[in-house]
C-alpha cells in the first residue's frame, strides 16, 4: 500500500529508512525526526517539524502519531516504548 513501509507505519514519502528507540529529552532534539509510536498508552509531547513547539497528545497503545516530530520531551510525556520512523 502506497504511503505505508514494510512495517505498515505512515512514511512521508512511503519509505522507512530506519526505526529509533526514543529516549525523551526536554533539550536534546532526536537524531532522526519522523513519525513515532508508543508501545504503552500515555501522553506525549513533542515538538513537529512544522508546527507550535510543545504540543501534547494522548496516544494509545500501538498507536502511531500522524506528525513527524523532532524532539519528544521527558517532562509531560507518560508514554512509553516510543520508537521513530524516520
Amino acid at each position: 500500500m502506497e504511503g505505508l513501509d514494510n512495517t505498515q507505519y505512515p512514511t512521508g514519502n512511503g519509505v522507512c529508512n530506519g526505526t529509533d528507540a526514543c529516549t525523551p529529552s526536554n533539550t536534546v532534539d532526536l537524531p532522526n525526526a519522523g513519525y513515532f509510536s508508543v508501545t504503552v498508552a500515555g501522553n506525549v509531547k513533542f515538538d513537529p517539524i512544522q508546527g507550535a513547539a510543545g504540543q501534547t497528545r494522548a496516544y494509545a497503545a500501538g498507536e502511531t502519531s500522524k506528525f513527524r516530530a523532532k524532539r519528544i520531551y521527558a517532562t509531560g510525556t507518560t508514554a512509553t516504548g516510543i520508537y521513530i520512523y524516520y
